[in-house]
């Protein structure tokens, strides 16, 4: 006679925060493709708890993108606070990254890689993201003596330069990407005004 395995039992609001670990570990290693019961297994919770605490995977989902965005704006936040000028905070702000691009399990940046898997239901979220994490350099540029005007032309072209880089280094696995990256940051920093681009 076969024995049935049994679900471990714990507090409703610690399963959903297995589930959320479970979901942002597999999404990053193996993308969005990952099936839902893959991380159930991993979260050792049922699908009827799952659907106490979420609606559907997609929901999963969107609060994986946020948590990730959220987590790069409070990095950026911590290290600018630690940086005197724009100039240092660029460079410290890159070395925090390439030490993350230095574990083994790196994959590129969860919001970049987020933005290519994801579907038109998505969309939306991905697009807000972005533009919040761009509105974060920019502030970040302006409390550091940048001027208003230039922080703005700045933000995007930095978010892009970073994206980038990390798609460059997850492709690759090459990680001098991040270090050319860098100085082409930095110089476009120093600089008064960005190359016009035809």
């Amino acid at each position: 006679m076969k024995t049935q395995s049994k679900k471990r039992k714990v507090p409703y609001g610690m399963a959903r925060e297995d589930i959320a670990a479970a979901a942002r570990d597999l999404f990053y290693e193996q993308g969005l493709a990952t099936g839902l019961d893959e991380i159930l297994k991993r979260a050792d919770v049922s699908k009827p708890t799952f659907y106490h605490h979420f609606g559907s995977k997609e929901e999963l989902e969107s609060q994986y993108l946020t948590a990730q965005a959220e987590f790069l704006r409070t990095s950026v936040d911590r290290i600018a606070g630690k940086s005197r000028d724009a100039c240092q905070f660029i460079r410290r702000w890159m070395e925090f990254i390439r030490r993350r691009a230095s574990s083994p399990t790196f994959t590129g940046c969860p919001l970049g890689n987020f933005a290519i898997e994801a579907k038109s239901a998505h969309n939306a979220r991905v697009l807000r993201e972005f533009g919040l994490s761009i509105e974060k350099l920019e502030d970040t540029f302006k409390a550091k003596g940048i001027q208003a005007t230039r922080a703005r032309e700045l933000a995007p072209l930095i978010f892009m330069i970073y994206e980038g880089a990390l798609l460059m280094c997850s492709a690759t696995e090459e990680r001098s990407h991040l270090s050319r990256a860098t100085e082409l940051m930095v110089r476009l920093v120093r600089e008064k005004k960005s190359p016009t681009l035809k």
